[in-house]
């Protein structure tokens, strides 16, 4: 399954398995590419015209979990007071972290299920 394959319904129902889902599609994908990801991040200062190509990823990640969460906070599940943007940074930078550091920091995440 690749990022194509996350899918987020207009209308949530099952919050838990949605996000749940979403996510680990997202962490496979990024986790899959990690190595082109680093390289392409180790460039960014000499090649700042490359941060174009890796931010539209970022970009529809985010629109696509900011909607869902905007439809949440709509209805009422997520109090008004909460931060879309925070929630939504926290939770794509915790699926990043993970993905480009488990297999350097072994002791700092937990062990995978399979």
């Amino acid at each position: 399954a690749g990022v194509a394959d996350a899918y987020l319904p207009e209308e949530p129902s099952d919050v838990e398995a949605e996000l749940t889902e979403w996510s680990r599609v997202h962490w496979k994908a990024m986790r899959e590419r990690r190595a082109v990801i680093r390289k392409m991040m180790g460039e960014l200062e000499e090649h700042p015209h490359m941060n174009a190509c890796l931010g539209d990823g970022w970009k529809k990640t985010h629109a696509a979990l900011d909607r869902y969460l905007l439809r949440l906070k709509e209805r009422g599940d997520i109090n008004p007071d909460v931060s879309l943007t925070t929630a939504v940074a926290m939770l794509t930078g915790t699926l990043f972290a993970d993905a480009m550091g488990r297999d350097i920091k072994k002791h700092t995440f937990p062990a995978e299920r399979t």
